[in-house]
Parts: structure tokens; sequence; C-alpha cells
């Protein structure tokens, strides 16, 4: 059986409000189209890495800074909502 992931979806917020300012700034001084689009935490229980996926899924959720947040662990998932909802 198939593990579920747990999703969420968060409007205005981006994975670059997520990152140091200074290496966003230095993202944007190469004069290239680099964008953070995605973010991977690992929490590691009883020698298991559980990841969590922060990104966009498109061009258009970057403009509009809307974040999708997945994980199978529903607490994790649920605490880093928490702290992102607060920033």
């Amino acid at each position: 059986m198939a593990e579920t992931i747990e999703k969420i979806r968060l409007d205005n917020k981006s994975a670059s409000q997520l990152l140091n300012p200074d290496f966003v700034k230095q993202l944007s001084e190469l004069k290239q189209d680099i964008i953070p689009a995605s973010i991977v935490l690992i929490k590691t229980k009883d020698n298991i890495s559980i990841p969590l996926v922060i990104s966009h899924q498109s061009k258009k959720e970057i403009e509009e800074k809307i974040i999708h947040i997945e994980s199978p662990d529903q607490e994790f998932l649920d605490k880093v909502k928490n702290i992102i909802e607060k920033m």
C-alpha cells in the first residue's frame, strides 16, 4: 500500500521568502532568470528519512506567491506550515 502524501497550499508566500536574503540577492545579481522554486527538508526519525517539499508548481505560482507543502508526515507538515504562516 502506498503512503499518503499530505498536501496544503499557502497563498502570499514564496520559496524566496524562506531563503537567506543575501543568497537571493546574489542570485538576482547573476543577471539570469533564476528563481527559487523548490525547497526540500528532511526529517530523520528512527533512521528513516521523511521528506517535506515546499514548492511552486508553475511560473504563474511564483508570480502570484503560491506555494505547496507536501509530506507523508502530517505533524511535520503542520509544524512547518505554522512557521511559514508566521513569516
